[in-house]
């Protein structure tokens, strides 16, 4: 009788083990896709952050062009306002109709 409790109590044992194994093994697992999944959020916020400053650096060339010296002010005052620098004259050539 004690060889069979004890060959039951191994079984059980054999068995709290396996199910132990196997549990921390999709533990692990859950644990390396959750981290997978942070580097993968991780690279698309860099690439985000790398195209706004990409934006960023455009925008600013913008805002320099439209400053009080900048080249885009000249550009409008002379074709849509049609102003012209000292001593240069306007010459208004109509369209054909």
């Amino acid at each position: 009788m004690d060889r069979k409790i004890t060959r039951v109590k191994l079984i059980g044992i054999a068995i709290a083990a396996v199910a132990g194994v196997t549990l921390y093994g999709l533990s692990v697992h859950e644990r390396f896709s959750e981290l997978s999944r942070s580097w993968d959020q991780e690279n698309a916020l860099e690439e985000k952050i790398e195209t706004l400053r990409r934006e960023n650096t455009a925008i600013e060339g913008l805002i320099e062009d439209l400053g009080p010296d900048g080249r885009e002010v000249e550009r409008i005052a002379r074709e849509e306002l049609r102003w012209a620098s000292g001593g240069q004259t306007v010459i208004d050539i109509p369209e054909k109709k």
